[in-house]
């Protein structure tokens, strides 16, 4: 990158030397054909500066394209409306899912939470909608949340998000792996059961090359034994499905996005986590009652991105 500015300026430099010695030679005695060299020559040098400017302009709105509406740990989460009444009742878990797994939440490292389509309402948090079923006052209108940090979050934060019945695992420089276990019960798995272990035995990357590699690869499907590890799931009803999440710590070397990674991470907790949870029940509203257990927990590598 470096040589490639060097030789940029260069050419520059070396452009307003001949632009000079010609403007000379045609103050005293300018052909036609050397006002058409003239002429190329600024019009090189016009779509130089045109091409430079969309490029930054392209730089801007892919940072823009990070960070909208996802700066939720900041000065974003402020700007959240208070939740009201319905907010509240649009992530409220049923009574009767409460009753009947009040046991299993009882337990360390467990939890459940409600997750909304995002195919039934629009999940940036600067569209209010009133109409919708989806509740305004919480990140990413609850239609994803992190395992990492128990909570609702944006896309670019979160550890799966929820479109069309369909559940995505892809957070900002995160490697998601999700497959489903079929019906099972979440007392009955642990880091030895059948596609627990081979997940949990998965090397990270530790290039940014591999982890590009591996994403690739997750992104097509895998089948290990029995099991199908992807990026995405077929939400269903009763269904059990493991997910592990690796959000890898970094520095950044490329010169676009170093300025705007430390605001995407900043207070997101970057760990390697493996969980599993059920799909407990689907909602009139099309949201999802997700009942949840953390089987393991490190640190996250480092990769320089």
């Amino acid at each position: 990158m470096v040589k490639f500015m060097k030789l940029r300026n260069l050419n520059f430099l070396l452009l307003l030397f001949f632009s000079a010695s010609i403007h000379g030679q045609i103050a005293t005695n300018a052909t036609a054909a050397e006002e058409r060299r003239i002429e190329q020559r600024r019009q090189m040098e016009e779509r130089r500066r045109q091409a430079e400017s969309y490029a930054r302009l392209r730089n801007i709105s892919e940072r823009r394209a990070i960070l909208r509406g996802n700066v939720v740990n900041d000065t974003f989460l402020s700007s959240l409306p208070k939740p009201s009444k319905k907010d509240r009742q649009a992530i409220a878990i049923a009574e009767d899912i409460l009753t009947t797994y009040g046991e299993f939440l009882k337990q360390k490292n467990t939890g459940i939470f409600r997750l909304h389509d995002a195919s039934g309402c629009d999940e940036e948090n600067y569209v209010v909608s009133v109409d919708s079923a989806c509740p305004n006052a919480y990140p990413g209108k609850a239609t994803a949340y992190s395992f990492r940090i128990k909570k609702y979050q944006s896309k670019i934060h979160s550890d799966i998000f929820l479109d069309d019945s369909k559940l995505h695992t892809k957070g900002f420089h995160a490697l998601g792996i999700i497959s489903s276990l079929g019906d099972q019960s979440l007392d009955n798995l642990n880091l030895s059961s059948d596609g627990v272990k081979q997940l949990s035995e998965l090397e990270p990357p530790k290039k940014m090359e591999d982890f590009q590699r591996y994403s690739k690869t997750i992104a097509k499907g895998v089948q290990v034994g029995n099991h199908i590890f992807s990026n995405k799931a077929q939400l269903k009803s009763g269904q059990t499905y493991l997910l592990r999440v690796i959000a890898f710590k970094g520095s950044y070397v490329s010169r676009s996005y170093k300025s705007s990674a430390p605001i995407v991470w900043k207070n997101d907790k970057r760990d390697d986590v493996i969980v599993v949870f059920k799909a407990v029940r689907e909602n009139e509203d099309k949201s999802w009652s997700i009942l949840w257990k953390e089987l393991a927990r490190k640190d996250a590598l480092k990769i320089n991105f």
